[in-house]
């Protein structure tokens, strides 16, 4: 088995597993509630910290990227420097994108449970599907449009149903809230979507390496949350629109005053950043489309997590439990996939004629006629040779 093949398919695998991972971890943190000051307690909603975290993460793969640049260096008609700078200027658009789209889903996540949270992902891959026709130019047929129809349907089905659980249960927060979540998680997909395909861009036509776009997207995203998102949130009067004030002082005094939070924020760090890494090396293994749909199979594994931490924590705010709306979630989840293996080709119908079959039966024909031609070259050759050969007579003396 080639070592490309060894490493799609542990990007994927771990694209599945911290991917599960951080949603949980995030609504955890973000949800809980830690000691303060004078044995008081708040919760750590601190969405822009989070962010924060995410790209300091993403910076530590400067080294791997150093080590990759170390042995596969750059072109010798381009010079060092300016070919980082250059690098560093053509990820500035998507690092951009990440910056708005992470920071609008981590406010969504205060509002909404994290399975809902996830299955909202299924709005990224129509969003990339319209971009990577309309940008890239890839051409989709009929039966990928089935499929990404299918999927989305799937998607609104366990989004109303979870709609249906916050309007029947006691929950904390207002319905306006989740609609207006529901609003933001939309936008906030579109966002992400056109970043993952810019980043197929530059994966694949620019020949940036996975670990040096992880690293320049964690530069961007650590100058600009460092040096403007958090200053300006710190000095908002806390009744600003949109609860855009954060007070990240108080962040950092309350994970110095409690283990378990900064136990909780260091496993994030490792965890995002990961997961970030392997959706990126997803993309360079294979498409921005593909990344996207995996994207909406991690509610499976998200809702286990959720269920696990609900049970032993026994908080509603965290975890999620099984009830009735459950079963209409799953039932969501299961048109989801449904959608996902008629995309990507593993459930066919024989009333469509797949593409690929074509390709495959052409280069068939096209093997078996240079084959034939060949053998009837072979024949005619031989009859050439036995009609030009004569039988030599030897006349009587």
């Amino acid at each position: 088995m080639i070592p490309s093949l060894w490493i799609s398919r542990l990007s994927i695998c771990f694209f599945f597993l911290f991917g599960a991972l951080c949603p949980v971890l995030n609504s955890i943190i973000l949800k809980g509630s830690f000691p303060y000051k004078n044995q008081l307690t708040l919760n750590f909603q601190k969405p822009y910290f989070q962010l924060w975290t995410n790209y300091l993460g993403m910076c530590i793969f400067y080294v791997p990227a150093y080590l990759y640049n170390r042995f596969k260096p750059a072109p010798s008609s381009v010079v060092s420097v300016t070919y980082k700078l250059d690098i560093l200027r053509k990820t500035a658009v998507p690092s951009i994108c990440n910056i708005l789209a992470q920071s609008l889903l981590n406010k969504a996540l205060i509002y909404v449970p994290t399975t809902v949270w996830q299955v909202f992902f299924g709005f990224q891959v129509l969003f990339a599907t319209l971009f990577a026709v309309t940008i890239r130019k890839q051409q989709l047929f009929l039966v990928d449009w089935l499929g990404l129809f299918i999927s989305v349907a799937g998607m609104c089905f366990s989004g109303v149903a979870a709609l249906l659980r916050g309007i029947s249960s006691d929950s904390n927060q207002p319905i306006s809230n989740i609609f207006f979540s529901f609003i933001i998680l939309i936008f906030a997909h579109g966002v992400q979507a056109f970043q993952t395909i810019l980043e197929e861009k530059l994966l694949h036509d620019e020949g940036i390496n996975g670990a040096t776009l992880t690293a320049c997207e964690g530069t961007w995203g650590f100058y600009i949350m460092s040096f403007f998102v958090m200053p300006i949130s710190s000095i908002l009067p806390p009744t600003a629109a949109l609860e855009l004030y954060e007070n990240t002082l108080e962040s950092f005094q309350m994970i110095i005053k409690s283990w378990r939070l900064f136990g909780l924020v260091f496993g994030y760090l490792l965890t995002v950043t990961l997961f970030t890494y392997s959706g990126i090396l997803v993309t360079e293994m294979s498409t921005a489309i593909h990344r996207n749909m995996y994207e909406m199979l991690r509610p499976l594994p998200v809702w286990i997590l959720s269920f696990i931490s609900y049970y032993m924590t026994e908080s509603k705010e965290i975890g999620e439990p099984i009830d009735t709306f459950t079963i209409l979630e799953l039932c969501g989840f299961g048109v989801s996939i449904l959608g996902s293996l008629i995309y990507n080709r593993v459930l066919k119908f024989p009333c469509f004629t797949y593409v690929e079959d074509e390709k495959s039966i052409r280069t068939q024909e096209k093997a078996y006629f240079h084959h034939s031609l060949s053998h009837q070259d072979e024949s005619l050759l031989s009859e050439k040779n036995v009609n030009s050969y004569t039988v030599p007579i030897i006349e009587p003396r």
